[in-house]
């Protein structure tokens, strides 16, 4: 993989793809949201994510909450980069190019109430950057529980004017970062805003392979006409978020399997678990002898 490293640009008054990164100011919680920057580690990464500048910049409304929801609800900016995380070649995305814990303190030396998040998912990650660490709807932004990690950055209050700009000199997860406000004499309390209440999950969308997202909310009906497995089996994959897709590998393993250890090998061999797999046998086919 080529060493040059990559930024993305959206909003302000010079959006784009940039291979040194960009002076961006940022002023705290009461500023736009843009520009908003990104940092990729190939020219084809940031040419996938700058495909999506006009879908964050045409929403006919400047309200973060608003911008920020048609971002998440986008099946684009849900699906971009996919394939690059499933196979292990994608690292993270970087607001401020900010990689490992040692690069973050470096980055917001000088800043009241700095913070970095790390996310799952790039709409996640700049639905969060427009959002400043706020929530939608009295929920905070992410996908999936036990993936969202946070910590607030507690650092000493120093001219911002050593504010080292350094890109990382490698990535390690992804991060997106926002940075607060500059020293003042009185801090401001953290942007990330949290709820004592518990987030109630309404589903998890799964492909074989795993869970890959979360729904808060009944997802509109789907009439894309399937094979039904039966009562049961048809309840059991609905409830559990089954894609079309994931049905569609369900029913070619059944059709195409002699036992129900064909079956099962089919099935893992795709990413679902031998023990799942087992039961969908069993619910399905009534045998379990798999």
């Amino acid at each position: 993989m080529s060493s040059r490293k990559y930024w993305v640009v959206f909003g302000g008054i010079s959006p784009g793809i940039y291979d040194k990164q960009p002076f961006t100011a940022y002023s705290g919680s009461d500023t736009h949201y843009f520009p908003l920057v990104i940092h990729c580690q190939t020219n084809t990464q940031a040419e996938k994510l700058f495909s999506l500048h006009d879908l964050v910049c045409s929403v006919p409304t400047e309200d973060a909450i608003v911008v920020a929801r048609a971002f998440m609800d986008s099946d684009a900016a849900q699906g971009v980069l996919q394939k690059e995380r499933r196979e292990g070649t994608l690292q993270g995305f970087y607001g401020i190019a900010s990689a490992s814990r040692k690069d973050c303190h470096q980055l917001v030396s000088g800043y009241c109430s700095p913070m970095y998040k790390k996310f799952e998912t790039f709409a996640d990650a700049v639905a969060w950057m427009i959002m400043k660490g706020k929530c939608i709807d009295g929920r905070p932004i992410g996908g999936k529980i036990g993936l969202m990690k946070e910590k607030v950055v507690e650092s000493p209050v120093v001219e911002v004017s050593n504010l080292s700009l350094d890109p990382p000199k490698r990535l390690l997860s992804t991060v997106s970062s926002i940075l607060g406000e500059s020293s003042a004499p009185h801090n401001r309390p953290s942007l990330a805003t949290s709820s004592n209440a518990p987030v109630r999950v309404y589903q998890y969308m799964r492909e074989l392979s795993g869970i890959q997202s979360t729904l808060y909310s009944p997802p509109p009906a789907d009439d894309t006409p399937l094979r039904s497995f039966g009562d049961i089996p048809d309840s059991y994959l609905e409830a559990h978020g089954y894609s079309s897709r994931a049905l569609l590998c369900i029913q070619h393993a059944l059709d195409v399997s002699m036992s129900g250890q064909q079956f099962v090998n089919n099935l893992s061999s795709r990413g679902l678990p031998v023990a799942e797999a087992r039961w969908l046998w069993l619910i399905v086919t009534g045998d379990n002898e798999s």
